[in-house]
């Protein structure tokens, strides 16, 4: 069961490809990062003026705890079949990084707003998808985030685009529309967890809040997960709960920042709801 458990969370999970993760036991981690220093003219034999190196610090803390409690009546331990308990170990699986994923999303208000004013200077219009416009959206989206001083991570860690199923839809149609070898490979065999389109890496995650996306820089956003509960089930054999039979209870705890001079490199996308 623990096996199987851990198999399903260790399989590739959108949080795992666009968080830098901090698996560990330490309840709070310093996220120190330091000021921008200015560059100063100088003129030769003439003394320059020292700048104090300052540096900033935030915390993440792990801290969301969430539990995944399954009690089993004894009679329908021996009654059920070896597959049904790794299938209940999968769901365990499922739920647990569920959780985390909209954990994820769910601090998309701290990241920067990128809506309709930024493709047609129509501000604070939630963007209606289509088609027509997803290349709009990919292209003025990398140009903010290099704006903002993150055509370096891009370079480095890559970019990725998180849609929302129906949004994802959409993207996968544009994606047939465009680029021939790609379109093909596309029409024939349509897009699996992820793909390369843009310069971006595309997503779809189906813990996505209605109404919005997200765009920005891998690694940027900071999410730790507690090591030594992560994938290791508790196993309570005296009767759980009064219910003659055993519990079988898993636990995970995390926390997600984005530092402050980060959050310009992920954008809060608003989408009309798709």
């Amino acid at each position: 069961y623990a096996q199987r458990l851990r198999e399903r969370l260790n399989e590739p999970s959108v949080w795992k490809e666009v968080c830098n993760v901090i698996y560990s036991d330490t309840r709070v981690f310093n996220v120190p990062y330091l000021d921008d220093l200015t560059l100063e003219s100088q003129t030769r034999s003439s003394p320059y003026t020292a700048q104090a190196v300052v540096q900033t610090n935030q915390s993440l803390t792990i801290s969301t705890d969430r539990t995944a409690p399954f009690v089993i009546p004894q009679a329908d331990y021996y009654q059920t079949r070896y597959g049904g308990f790794m299938q209940l170990a999968e769901r365990q699986g499922d739920q647990l990084d569920a959780f985390i994923e909209a954990e994820l999303w769910r601090s998309h208000a701290t990241w920067s707003n990128f809506n309709e004013g930024q493709i047609s200077g129509t501000e604070g219009t939630s963007i209606t998808l289509s088609i027509a416009n997803v290349d709009d959206v990919i292209t003025q989206a990398k140009s903010i985030l290099i704006a903002a001083r993150g055509g370096q991570l891009l370079a480095r860690n890559g970019g990725f685009c998180a849609w929302r199923p129906g949004q994802f839809a959409i993207v996968e149609q544009w994606a047939m529309a465009n680029g021939f070898q790609f379109a093909d490979e596309v029409l024939r065999n349509g897009i699996r967890f992820g793909f390369r389109a843009g310069g971006l890496f595309h997503y779809v995650s189906t813990q996505i809040p209605s109404g919005r996306a997200a765009i920005g820089v891998k690694k940027a956003i900071q999410l730790g997960v507690l090591k030594s509960t992560y994938g290791v089930p508790k196993f309570l054999t005296e009767d759980p709960g009064q219910i003659h039979g055993f519990g079988i209870v898993s636990q995970i705890s995390m926390g997600v920042l984005t530092p402050t001079p980060w959050t310009s490199l992920v954008l809060d996308v608003a989408v009309v709801s798709a």
